[in-house]
Parts: structure tokens; sequence; C-alpha cells
């Protein structure tokens, strides 16, 4: 790989949200935007070169200095030396989300990436039955920015968000999914 083809700064954050600092990769092959999908995580493979790292590994974040996250899949060492890994990525997509975590509406607070997902029927009994209760919308959260907690109120595009419920049956180590109710519409 030559350093030429390295031309993109990026943040290496791990998947427990400690920052390693920058790195220069290279994204070779950029996703379509044509299937996107409700949801923090794309479905499309983003192909990514970078040198060598103990530090790089699979659920940690590259954050470029555009903006893109990119969530860091399998990795591939080619040649077995320790210089040059391939790596596919996914893309996060979603909004930015202020955190309030005292609810009082402060305008300065932690952000996070964001997903708000429509409205959903929740599940119950051991067969996982749809519930008759009224629809409900989700959020999901990158657990490398910001783990949510039940009580906690945040904001998205001038909407005010509280976090009712975590809804384990869909969060993996990655992603967290929660069950909110809207406060208030600005």
């Amino acid at each position: 790989m030559r350093a030429g083809r390295l031309k993109t700064s990026a943040q290496l954050i791990s998947a427990s949200g400690t920052n390693h600092g920058r790195r220069m990769i290279g994204i070779t092959e950029e996703a379509s935007t044509s299937d996107w999908q409700p949801g923090l995580i794309q479905p499309q493979n983003i192909v990514v070169r970078a040198r060598w790292s103990a530090n790089i590994e699979p659920g940690g974040l590259f954050k470029t200095l555009d903006g893109r996250w990119l969530l860091i899949g399998p990795i591939t060492d080619p040649t077995g030396k320790r210089q040059d890994l391939i790596i596919s990525t996914q893309l996060l997509s979603g909004q930015r989300a202020v955190i309030d975590p005292d609810g009082a509406g402060a305008s300065a607070g932690t952000e996070a990436h964001c997903a708000i997902i429509g409205y959903r029927a929740g599940t119950e009994g051991e067969n996982n039955y749809l519930s008759d209760a009224p629809l409900r919308k989700q959020a999901e959260f990158c657990n490398a920015e910001y783990t949510p907690e039940v009580g906690t109120e945040f904001s998205v595009n001038n909407t005010r968000y509280r976090i009712d419920q975590i809804d384990s049956d869909q969060s993996t180590d990655i992603i967290t999914r929660c069950w909110i109710t809207t406060q208030q519409q600005d």
C-alpha cells in the first residue's frame, strides 16, 4: 500500500469509547446511498485501508473530518506482516443528539449519534406476540459515544425526547435501542 492512498484523516475510537488519536485511512470503495435502512447502522460495506495498529479492532469507529462515522467490522492483514490492513466498515447514519441527563433542558451537554426509528409495536409474552399497546418510537445510540440510561432526556432537531425503557432484545454490544416518548417539539 502506498502512503499516498491514505489521504483521509480519521479519529480512531474503540468500542469502549477510548480515543486513540488520528490515523490516516484510505476509503477505497464508497457505499451506495440507494439502500438506506432505518436505524443507525447502514448495511452497505465501505472498504477502508489503514496501516496496521493493535488499536484497530471490530466494534470501534473511525470519525472522519467530513463528519462520517464508520463502524469497524472484519479486519484483514493481507500480508500477515502487520503492515497494512483492509477493513470492512459500515456507515452510521442518524443525527446528532444533545444529551441532558438532568432533564433540566441545559443547552450544553454530551453529543452522540442517534437514529430515531418510526413507531413500532412492542412484543410481550414468551412467544413475543405483538402487544395491543399503542405504537411507540424507538431511538438507537452508538455505545462508543454514549450508553443510554432510563429517564435521560435528549434533543434531536429541536424535538425533546425521554428514554422510557432499554430494548435489550434489539440492543447489541455496539448499539443500544431504547423506547422513547416525545416531551416537547419546538
